[in-house]
């Protein structure tokens, strides 16, 4: 599902809908914002978009320990146990190590991206209510997202743009770059771990090893790689399986 918006504050509710077919999902949340401020009273009465990561963590619609916040630029001291990725950090490192930090970290949980556009710098993305300087090109969002293709994704957002306030329509621009990149990705993930899959079933057959239909909560799958527990399994690298630890060049 890929959702525009709007207020923040969505997502709470896309959460949900999500948690109630897969059970606790990872968030992959790019923000300026933590989001997760807890609420005066801690009520319900006040999700806002300010709040509504506080609260979907402790219903246990998202598992903050397989959970990461990229590109975030303002400060909270209780990070909920979510990886958090700051904007800094960012700028510090490439597109592909981030995505690989955030690869690791979710595994082949079910993932939920999101996608507050204020993650942008204002140079990039004006047309927002709470704009933070120091944020993240565009060109370094989408090469995260293309870092990202493969994973499990089941939904996504871009949210916060708000056209009266945009400068020749350039974060209008940007969000629908995003959006439209996250598709294409999406698409060929699900195409590539098809692939994976059917090698594995492959390499099992003919060297008679086992292999999980999914990845275990000691494994990590990405759509080149399979990265398993010591147990007699297989790792697919390239055109190389790796059993118990050494590799077979497979003819």
């Amino acid at each position: 599902m890929l959702t525009l918006g709007g207020d923040h504050f969505i997502t709470y509710l896309l959460l949900k809908a999500h948690a109630k077919k897969h059970g606790p999902i990872s968030l992959v949340h790019f923000d300026a914002h933590s989001d997760t401020w807890p609420d005066a009273d801690d009520s319900q009465q006040g999700i806002s978009h300010g709040t509504m990561f506080y609260h979907a963590a402790r219903e246990g619609l998202i598992d903050p320990s397989r959970s990461v916040q990229i590109g975030l630029r303002t400060t909270n001291d209780d990070v909920m146990g979510f990886l958090v990725i700051e904007a800094r950090e960012v700028h510090r490192n490439t597109p592909e190590i981030i995505a690989e930090m955030i690869r690791a970290r979710v595994g082949d949980n079910p993932v939920y991206q999101t996608f507050d556009i204020d993650c942008l710098d204002p140079a990039f993305a004006p047309a927002t209510g709470t704009p933070v300087c120091g944020g993240l090109t565009t060109h370094q969002a989408l090469e995260i997202l293309r870092g990202l293709c493969g994973i499990n994704l089941i939904g996504m957002d871009v949210v916060e743009i708000s056209p009266p306030y945009d400068h020749a329509e350039v974060t209008a621009l940007a969000g629908a770059t995003l959006l439209w990149r996250w598709f294409a990705y999406m698409r060929r993930g699900i195409r590539l771990r098809g692939e994976v899959r059917k090698r594995l079933v492959s390499l099992k057959n003919q060297h008679g090893l086992s292999c999980p239909e999914r990845a275990d909560e000691n494994s990590v799958f990405e759509p080149r790689r399979l990265v398993l527990s010591s147990r007699k399994q297989i790792c697919l690298a390239h055109d190389k399986v790796l059993e118990q630890g050494s590799l077979v060049q497979l003819v």
